[in-house]
């Protein structure tokens, strides 16, 4: 068959001009032996604005594909991507991360060892000279695995591989009801994850990212885990009278609980005491899924 050994990396951007860098770290991909590269760019904006820029980035070997998902919804643009991926394989990156040469190597040598329905790389994250000392320090925007082939229940698009068969032999792809929110990967995965599907780490699978100056602070911070929480209820969460209370209850005992492990972490400095302050924040979003508030947007 003609798509045996072909690895789609899909791309979806919005209105950020990184995603030529992203791709030009793609067509220096060393590849596993009898692979080969296509690269899928989905534009979510309705102006088209990557269009000129991702066209010109052609290579010999790698045809480097574009389209348009004009309707503002990530879970959409991921559907579209997928829709256009001809590879056996699929794999995701975000427009703001660059692949490490051995990336996709190193993915597909972790499936090797355990046969994995999807194996997830670490983004680690690279912070501007003039980043708050307590934010480096805690390291709050990587995401890290240390054990190779660890057995994971969810995911995220940002940095992974996966068998193109496990993701169409589900009843619907991306739920687009997380298109404004995020989440849409988290929930896909938890998905596959519970149909017996095998998720697991490749922590020497390596994407960087830099992180934005916008992202630098406490309050997008506090929104990042309040959105994160409210994701994770809206996944999660068993329907039901009674598990609806038991769940309003745990969701409050454990921000007392962290807000509790804050304080106690407070003569230790901010690098210390702002993780519980966050999972604090965190709970709260899936209290306010439980008592139906209005969901944070991140995509509109």
């Amino acid at each position: 068959m003609k798509n045996l050994g072909l690895i789609s990396v899909c791309l979806c951007t919005f209105k950020r001009p990184h995603v030529v860098k992203t791709i030009a770290s793609l067509l220096e991909q060393k590849l596993p032996p009898d692979m080969r590269l296509e690269i899928i760019v989905v534009d979510n904006d309705k102006q088209k604005s990557a269009q000129q820029a991702v066209e010109a980035m052609q290579y010999e070997t790698v045809p480097v594909r574009y389209y348009a998902c004009e309707r503002q919804n990530i879970a959409a643009a991921r559907n579209e991507s997928l829709k256009n991926a001809d590879g056996e394989w699929i794999a995701f990156i975000d427009d703001d991360e660059i692949a490490q040469q051995n990336w996709l190597m190193n993915l597909f040598a972790t499936q090797k060892k355990t046969n994995a329905d999807a194996v997830v790389g670490n983004v680690i994250g690279l912070y501007p000279p003039h980043t708050p000392a307590w934010i480096k320090k805690a390291d709050l925007f990587s995401k890290t695995n240390k054990v190779d082939c660890q057995k994971l229940t969810t995911a995220s698009t940002c940095n992974i591989l996966v068998k193109k068969q496990t993701l169409t032999g589900l009843e619907f792809l991306f739920d687009e009801e997380y298109g404004l929110t995020g989440g849409e990967d988290a929930e896909i995965f938890s998905r596959i994850f519970s149909a017996g599907g095998h998720i697991v780490a490749s922590p020497k699978a390596i994407v960087t990212e830099i992180v934005e100056d916008g992202r630098l602070n406490m309050a997008y911070l506090k929104l990042r885990a309040i959105r994160g929480g409210e994701c994770y209820a809206r996944i999660y969460n068993k329907s039901g009278f009674i598990n609806k209370i038991g769940q309003l209850i745990l969701s409050l005992v454990k921000i007392m609980i962290f807000v509790g492990l804050a304080l106690v972490c407070l003569p230790f400095g901010k690098p210390y005491y702002v993780r519980f302050t966050l999972k604090a924040w965190a709970s709260f979003g899936r209290l306010k899924v439980l008592c139906g508030c209005k969901l944070i947007q991140i995509y509109n």
